[in-house]
């Protein structure tokens, strides 16, 4: 990957959270970037040129693809669900939006440990399309009277929220659009190591890797129905839940680094 052509911030909807995430990529990696002005196809995709091929990035919480999705050789898209890039020959998953500032998540590597700890977190708002799946398991949590002196709810600055890990016992993960995606909270604990709780997780990651249930992450029901024994589980296997959080890791660091990513995608366009 020798040149990408990216699009220059006009104030683009969700540019400071999804074309941003791909352009550190590209800068972290040293790549030699020219910003263009011309990108105008829509709220949740934009094009970039990588090494004079035009490429479709798609940051869409959800599956369906862009009506002219065949019209491009190569579409790189965020939340993608397994089971169906098998369909699309040129459709390549992203995984999910993490850092942004890598600099800080690699010194943040030797400061942050899980160990286990007490804390149970859920440090996640109730909105939108989550709203009702958040507010229920904050309700289910709040009536664990055992649970009263060692659980957060708050929502705090980021970086306390990264350290939080340090203390943690368990993050529960109550993904956002949809209940079966990885999302930035929990793609973020993963890579520093914490174990989670999450219903099952359809997300493919870049070079078609996908997480698996009771290896990568606590798996718990749909509906939440079982969260409670999932956390009494964690609460009395220490080295299942470090081995979790240590694998969990492994696999971000394999596969969704920066310099992954940037692998990937040039793997993808140069094979």
């Amino acid at each position: 990957m020798d040149k990408v052509i990216f699009p220059i911030d006009k104030g683009q909807r969700y540019y400071k959270i999804h074309y941003q995430y791909l352009l550190d990529i590209f800068k972290y990696n040293k790549v030699n970037i020219e910003l263009s002005s011309n990108d105008e196809l829509d709220s949740v995709r934009f094009t970039i040129n990588v090494d004079g091929k035009e490429v479709l990035v798609d940051f869409s919480d959800h599956t369906e693809l862009y009506p002219k999705h065949k019209d491009y050789e190569y579409y790189f898209k965020f939340h993608w669900t397994e089971g169906l890039h098998e369909r699309y020959s040129n459709v390549y998953p992203l995984g999910p939006v993490s850092f942004y500032d890598w600099q800080q998540y690699y010194q943040l590597l030797d400061e942050i440990k899980y160990k286990h700890g007490r804390l149970i977190l859920n440090n996640q708002v109730p909105y939108a399309g989550a709203l009702e799946r958040r507010t229920k398991v904050q309700l289910m949590l709040k009536k664990q009277w055992e649970y009263r002196d060692n659980i957060e709810f708050r929502k705090i600055k980021q970086i306390d929220f990264w350290k939080r890990i340090n203390i943690c016992l368990v993050s529960v993960c109550v993904p956002g659009a949809r209940n079966d995606m990885l999302d930035r909270g929990q793609v973020q604990y993963m890579a520093f190591g914490a174990c989670t709780i999450s219903p099952y997780l359809k997300t493919v990651l870049p070079y078609y890797q996908k997480l698996i249930p009771n290896r990568d992450y606590i798996k718990c029901e749909d509906d939440y129905s079982d969260l409670i024994e999932r956390i009494e589980w964690a609460r009395n296997n220490y080295e299942e839940c470090i081995l979790m959080g240590q694998r969990a890791k492994n696999k971000f660091l394999s596969y969704c680094s920066p310099t992954e990513i940037r692998r990937w995608i040039d793997k993808t366009i140069n094979p």
